[in-house]
């Protein structure tokens, strides 16, 4: 992993952002060490075969929340914990904390993550872009609540 991307997941959320926010979490060619290391790291969360389906059904249960599914990339070196963490401190920022994650392992190099609210999905995003993307989607999630759209 590039120094910009440990900047970016280690810490405060907003601090590193300011630091890097065009960085990118490609690495260089990782061999298979690395996929085993990264499988491994996912041990504390759970790990489904598909992340989307149980974050629709779940946001379909919940419409005041938000689900955040997350295709692990083989090459992505930030513990899914981490992720999880920095994601929730950012939407915290944003005066939103009703989050439900779910996690698949997936077959692409890069990591992804998908906002389910309501009726709509918000993504494919990468780890940066995900953060950036904060903002405007609790934001926009907020005001369809509070004018009961959708």
């Amino acid at each position: 992993m590039n120094i910009a991307a440990k900047k970016i997941f280690a810490g405060i959320a907003g601090t590193a952002l300011a630091v890097a926010p065009t960085a990118t979490f490609s690495q260089e060619a990782a061999n298979s060490n690395d996929a085993q290391v990264t499988l491994a790291s996912t041990a504390a969360v759970n790990i489904l075969s598909d992340a989307d389906r149980p974050a629709n059904s779940w946001v379909r249960e919940n419409p005041a929340g938000i689900a955040v599914s997350i295709r692990l990339g083989r090459e992505t070196q930030v513990p899914p914990q981490t992720i999880e963490s920095v994601l929730r401190q950012d939407f915290a920022n944003n005066r939103f904390s009703n989050l439900q994650f779910f996690f698949e392992q997936g077959t692409g190099r890069a990591t992804s993550v998908a906002y389910h609210r309501r009726n709509y999905v918000d993504g494919p995003f990468t780890l940066v872009e995900s953060r950036n993307a904060v903002s405007r989607v609790a934001g926009q999630h907020q005001f369809e609540m509070a004018n009961n759209l959708n």
